[in-house]
């Protein structure tokens, strides 16, 4: 396979606290299941004994809260590149034919099989940051940009449309070294060859997620922006992150366990629910957000965000 060690431009990361404002009108009544009955036709009041309501179930949206920020970083792109890699080490020197873009960076183009019977359509870019240095941090680690479909010998298929990062970059603050970890998946990616079991390329869905995690000596932090499949059967299908973050106490963070950010839940039955987190700040340190629909607040739903900075290995995925 043949990649490229010079970089593609990308952005080298947001700050790991990032508070968004929202305002709005409290009402709703609180059934004694713990359901909340909203009008939705009174965006700020409820007529007494109206029976023209829906329920939120607070349980079941808290329940999937919790499996998407529990789930937000296995959708990293390593397993994208990992299969992008297993399949590429099939090609031969004339099956994929090879290009160069204006600016050097060399790709393939083709539709082909080779003599042990792999087969290749479409075209893909694999790009290796080997100590690149933007002027922060020193980068290392491949990025992929593909629009293909390539079958082994062996009968396996990887499909890709889109692109996928998984980098780390080493810095210095005051003289202590630390170690970010910068993932991007936007597009649709397929495996289902060796390793791909467990991991999200196996699965049906189509994650736009950019992370950023740091490990400041054993302290974390972490940022998510974007959005993940979830299960339909939960009754949410996706989850989106907007500007999400935390950090472990001992890196100041005010509230522990409880991030900063709007993170918005879509029901399969159309319905969105989003819910303002403000884990950056000092009031209300309950692990609870403000949680709205159609721009009328109903509830106050809970879920713990320290999945995103407990990890103990050398790297977050």
């Amino acid at each position: 396979m043949r990649r490229h060690t010079l970089p593609l431009a990308f952005s080298a990361g947001p700050a790991l606290a990032v508070l968004v404002a929202l305002s709005g009108c409290s009402h709703g009544t609180v059934d004694s299941s713990g359901n909340i009955a909203v009008d939705p036709d009174e965006p700020y009041l409820l007529d007494e004994g109206s029976d023209d309501t829906a329920t939120v179930d607070v349980a079941g949206l808290e329940a999937s809260l919790s499996a998407a920020i529990g789930s937000a970083r296995r959708y990293n792109g390593a397993p994208a590149i990992e299969a992008y890699e297993a399949v590429m080490a099939e090609a031969t020197d004339d099956c994929p034919t090879w290009y160069a873009d204006s600016s050097g960076l060399p790709y393939w183009y083709d539709t082909c099989t080779t003599s042990a019977g792999a087969s290749f359509s479409g075209y893909g870019y694999y790009i290796d940051y080997a100590g690149y240095n933007d002027g922060t941090y020193t980068w290392n680690g491949p990025a992929i940009y593909a629009a293909a479909t390539v079958v082994t010998a062996a009968g396996d298929t990887f499909t890709g449309s889109g692109s996928a990062y998984s980098l780390v970059g080493d810095a210095e603050t005051d003289g202590t070294a630390y170690t970010v970890y910068y993932s991007v998946v936007s597009g649709a990616f397929t495996w289902d060859g060796a390793g791909s079991g467990g991991t999200w390329v196996s699965e049906d869905g189509e994650p736009a997620l950019s992370a950023w995690l740091a490990d400041y000596s054993g302290v974390h932090g972490a940022y998510f922006d974007g959005s993940i499949p979830l299960d339909p059967a939960t009754g949410y299908d996706a989850a989106v992150f907007e500007e999400a973050s935390i950090s472990d106490p001992e890196a100041g963070w005010a509230c522990p366990g409880e991030i900063a950010g709007t993170l918005s839940m879509h029901a399969v039955d159309g319905a969105w629910y989003e819910i303002l987190f403000t884990g950056d700040s000092a009031e209300d340190c309950d692990q609870c957000g403000r949680t709205w629909t159609d721009g009328v607040e109903v509830a106050e739903a809970c879920a713990d965000g320290s999945a995103w900075v407990d990890w103990e290995s050398d790297a977050p995925w």
